[in-house]
């Protein structure tokens, strides 16, 4: 998006402070029913039209099948494993 090759994106915060603080990108909403305290000027995507609009980040591990356990016990002790 910065390079101009993409017109719309959605982000994470994390991924994008640093561009939106630049003036690199405008932020249009936040995918969150609340503001973000991060960016509290930035409305909502329902506040900014889009009635019920709700939605979080998902994050995961992801690794392939038959990791090795060494490579599975140096992961974040606190991640699921499933």
């Amino acid at each position: 998006m910065v390079g101009g090759h993409v017109p719309l994106t959605f982000n994470n915060i994390p991924e994008s402070i640093a561009q939106v603080r630049a003036g690199a990108v405008r932020p249009l909403g936040v995918t969150t029913a609340a503001r973000s305290p991060t960016l509290p000027d930035v409305p909502t995507i329902a506040e900014a039209g889009v009635p019920g609009y709700d939605t979080g980040v998902w994050w995961g591990f992801l690794a392939p099948a038959g990791l090795p356990a060494e490579v599975k016990a140096s992961s974040p002790k606190t991640a699921p494993r499933r």
